[in-house]
C-alpha cells in the first residue's frame, strides 16, 4: 500500500450505499432526469481506508480495529491542519465536487476510491507503472503470464481499481466486452445474470445515462412487486475472495456487494458476439470489431 499514490484520487460518494453509474454527459437527452444520490469527490487513499475500517470496526464490535481507526484520523487530521492555507490542486474534471463535508458527515457516507492505470503511460506515470509491475497477469506485454486472462489483448482498456467499503453496492449492469475481474483484498459478493435474462430486469434503455443497469433497487423486497418479471429472472451468486479472479463474459450482468473492505483490480479484453441477439432484443448493440 506504501506505492498508492499519496495524492487525492477520484473517489465515489453516496448517502447510501447503493451505487448507480450514470454518463452526465447524456442527461440531455433527458428532460426530467434526476441524478443518482451518488456523485464524485477527490479523496487520499489515507482516508479512504480509514473511513472504510472504521465501518468494519463498527460491524464487527472490534476494538483493536476501532483503536488503529483512531490512530489513523488523528494522524490525518494532524497532516490536515499542516497543510492549511497551502493551495490546493486544482481538478480539471467538472464531473468532481466540492467535498465540503465534515468529519461527522463524513462518517455517515459511503466511498469508492478509484485508481486506473494505462499499458500506454507505464514510461511516465508511476501509478500505472506499479500497477502493470504488480499484475504481470493482467499486462499485455507479459505474454506468457497474461495469456490465460487476456483474450484479445489489442483491445485491452487498462487495469481498472475499485476500493470498496463494507456495506458498498453497486447496481446490477452489464458491460459490453469481456471482463477479467480479480480480487486482491477482502471479499465481494456478485450476482450474476445471462444477457439473455435481460427482459425481466427493467433496464435503463441505451441513450439513458444510466442505461444497460436495473432502474431499481434489487435489495428492497417491495421493488420485486413493483416490477413483477423481475421474479422470473435467473441468477447465479459467488463470494469471491483474495486471490480469486472472475471471469465474465461480454454483456453479463453483474451486481456486486462489499462485504468488507477489499481491492478489486480488472481488465477488460476484446468483445464477443455469441449473445448479441437476445441484446438487441433488448434495445442494445454490441460495438464492431476494431479494424
Amino acid at each position: 500500500m506504501e506505492k498508492l499514490p499519496k495524492t487525492k484520487e477520484y473517489t465515489e460518494r453516496s448517502p447510501i450505499n447503493h451505487f448507480l453509474f450514470y454518463n452526465s454527459g447524456q442527461k440531455r437527452n433527458l428532460k426530467n432526469w434526476i441524478r443518482p444520490l451518488n456523485d464524485v469527490i477527490s479523496m487520499r487513499y489515507d482516508e479512504w481506508l480509514e473511513r472504510s475500517l472504521e465501518r468494519d470496526a463498527i460491524a464487527l464490535s472490534d476494538n483493536k480495529l476501532m483503536k488503529r481507526v483512531e490512530e489513523m484520523k488523528a494522524k490525518r487530521i494532524n497532516r490536515e491542519l499542516l497543510e492549511v492555507g497551502e493551495e490546493s490542486i486544482p481538478i480539471d474534471d467538472d464531473e468532481i465536487q466540492e467535498d465540503s463535508d465534515n468529519d461527522q458527515q463524513k462518517s455517515l457516507k459511503w466511498y469508492y476510491w478509484r485508481l486506473n492505470a494505462w499499458i500506454e503511460k507505464v514510461d511516465e506515470d508511476e501509478t500505472s507503472k506499479m500497477t502493470f509491475d504488480d499484475m504481470p497477469f493482467f499486462d499485455p506485454r507479459k505474454k506468457e503470464e497474461s495469456k490465460f486472462y487476456l483474450v484479445d489483448p489489442t483491445d485491452q482498456r487498462g487495469i481498472n481499481c475499485r476500493f470498496g467499503m463494507r456495506g458498498v453496492t453497486a447496481e446490477s449492469h452489464c458491460d459490453l466486452s469481456r471482463n477479467m475481474i480479480a480480487l486482491l483484498d477482502g471479499e465481494r459478493r456478485y450476482i450474476i445474470g445471462h444477457p439473455n435474462q435481460c427482459d425481466n430486469m427493467y433496464l435503463y434503455p441505451r441513450g439513458h445515462p444510466s442505461g444497460r443497469h436495473a432502474s431499481f433497487d434489487w435489495s428492497n423486497p417491495i421493488n420485486w412487486d413493483l416490477h413483477p418479471k423481475f421474479q422470473d429472472t435467473l441468477h447465479s451468486e459467488i463470494v469471491i475472495k483474495a486471490g480469486d479472479v472472475l471471469y465474465l463474459p461480454t454483456a453479463w450482468f453483474h451486481y456486486i456487494v462489499n462485504l468488507n473492505t477489499n481491492i478489486q483490480c480488472n481488465i477488460r479484453s476484446g468483445i464477443s458476439y455469441e449473445n448479441n441477439g437476445v441484446l438487441k432484443r433488448c434495445g442494445f448493440t454490441l460495438p464492431k470489431h476494431k479494424s
